[in-house]
């Protein structure tokens, strides 16, 4: 564990990167997306501290939890939801079934006379 958190100290974009291609690996031996947003927000995190602001293990921690959220909620949210008609019953249902609705009548027309 002194060697992870000595790399932690040294250079915390290692630690983010490999989280990040951890995810990714899951989501690929699993076949689903689930994991790809945990990864992108790794991978963010990442950037962070290759651009040079240290935010500290706690902190950071926090930003991926919140990122990783905000992800979620953004994707799975905002997907349409499947709405179903009520048709009526269906075929299995007991009892008589209703009639089918008869067509409109023609006109009538009076005979001349």
């Amino acid at each position: 564990m002194t060697t992870l958190e000595a790399l932690y100290l040294q250079e915390p974009f290692w630690i983010w990167l490999a989280a990040g291609a951890l995810f990714v690996s899951l989501n690929l031996a699993t076949g689903s997306s689930l994991l790809l947003w945990p990864s992108l927000a790794a991978a963010i995190i990442a950037c962070v501290d290759l651009a040079g602001f240290h935010l500290g293990m706690p902190v950071e921690i926090g930003l991926f939890g919140a990122l990783t959220a905000v992800a979620y909620g953004i994707v799975y949210g905002l997907q349409p939801t499947a709405k179903v008609a009520a048709a009526g019953p269906g075929p299995w249902a007991l009892g008589p079934r209703p009639s089918p609705p008869r067509p409109p009548s023609a006109p009538r027309t009076r005979p001349p006379g």
